[in-house]
């Protein structure tokens, strides 16, 4: 236990290091040694605990998306879970904007996509729940999927500034979730 809270340390250091450097420049100009010399570590430690730079990043973005994920304990409510994408964008979109120049579109959105599945889920359940019926497994698995790619990729859209107004972009996607869910859940779901 020791050993691996010692190992989160140090690998929290790395990332640290490297938020302060992106401060300050680009991630792609950011190298290895920077970020070992800037919080006191060699580049052997480095490597023992991730791959290469792009790893480091992967790594800390999972940890900031569970930390919010944790620190928010979303619900099954729409809005809650939009407002938390948005806040997320709010407060990371440096790094964000940073992980769609290095990585690209695709790495943001699985990113994103596994963060965002299990409250999508929550929310298809209660709907669920408040009509009566239930889904088949394997058609709550399909809506998951629709309802977390749309909302992933609304939420790159957000993070590039294409869209024109916070308020309106909450409500489109609360009704979006309301009215559009609502009905395939009756369209297909069964008795309980």
């Amino acid at each position: 236990m020791k050993h691996e809270m010692q190992s989160q340390a140090t690998k929290q250091a790395l990332v640290d290091s490297l938020k302060q450097l992106l401060t300050k420049k680009s991630f792609s100009k950011i190298t290895v040694t920077e970020i070992v010399e800037n919080c006191g570590y060699n580049r052997k430690t480095f490597y023992y605990h991730f791959e290469d730079i792009y790893s480091l990043l992967r790594w800390m973005l999972e940890q900031d998306l569970l930390s919010v994920v944790d620190s928010n304990e979303l619900t099954s409510d729409p809005e809650k879970v939009i407002r938390f994408a948005l806040s997320y964008i709010k407060q990371n979109r440096q790094l964000l904007t940073c992980v769609i120049t290095e990585l690209g579109h695709d790495e943001l959105r699985n990113f994103l996509y596994d963060d965002f599945a299990a409250p999508i889920r929550m929310v298809i359940q209660k709907t669920e729940s408040e009509i009566g019926l239930t889904l088949d497994d394997a058609y709550r698995e399909y809506l998951t999927s629709f309802y977390t790619s749309g909302m992933t990729g609304m939420i790159i859209r957000v993070l590039l500034r294409k869209i024109s107004s916070e308020d309106e972009f909450i409500e489109d996607m609360i009704t979006t979730f309301h009215v559009s869910l609502t009905a395939l859940v009756q369209a297909r779901g069964h008795r309980m």
